[in-house]
């Protein structure tokens, strides 16, 4: 997600069921193309979603988000993907 008005990007990870033991845990950050990056958010246990902290991204500088699963190693799998660069 972006902001015109507040320069700035931040990222909106939702998983597909509620998180329950710490299973498939969804989250992300977003990165700024001077490798600057805005902290973790993790989805809280029962929950789907997290949201990452706005970073300031002005032009020059780019910003895109990634989302992850799994980063626990719950099932082996690890699947995550990153937006492209806005």
């Amino acid at each position: 997600m972006y902001s015109v008005h507040c320069h700035a990007a931040w990222a909106h990870v939702h998983g597909v069921k509620p998180v329950a033991n710490q299973t498939y845990v969804p989250q992300g950050y977003v990165a700024r193309s001077d490798g600057k990056h805005s902290p973790t958010c993790y989805t809280p246990e029962g929950g789907q979603d997290c949201y990452t902290t706005m970073l300031w991204d002005k032009d020059p500088l780019k910003a895109r988000a990634r989302g992850i699963i799994d980063p626990n190693g719950a099932t082996n799998t690890v699947y995550a993907a990153w937006t492209p660069w806005y």
